[in-house]
């Protein structure tokens, strides 16, 4: 059975938290970045493991500002 993951919203604390208890396939829902200190990292995390085939990862709408804001407006949440 998969996990789910939402809302990190940059705490790579909390995102470890989840993740060392996960199993099966990971899905990260969106909504990585956004008022947490640590958005790097998380982006970091999340890039390594759906790198290495072991998560998946969907825009939320915080991820679809930033595209926006970066010149890419084409990006959709939906």
């Amino acid at each position: 059975m998969p996990t789910f993951i939402g809302d990190v919203h940059g705490w790579i604390d909390r995102l470890d938290a989840v993740l060392a208890q996960a199993e099966g396939e990971i899905v990260l829902l969106g909504d990585l970045i956004d008022r947490g200190p640590n958005v790097p990292e998380v982006l970091d995390r999340v890039h390594d493991l759906c790198d290495r085939g072991l998560a998946r990862c969907v825009l939320g709408n915080h991820e679809w500002m930033l595209t926006r804001v970066l010149g890419r407006g084409d990006a959709s949440p939906n």
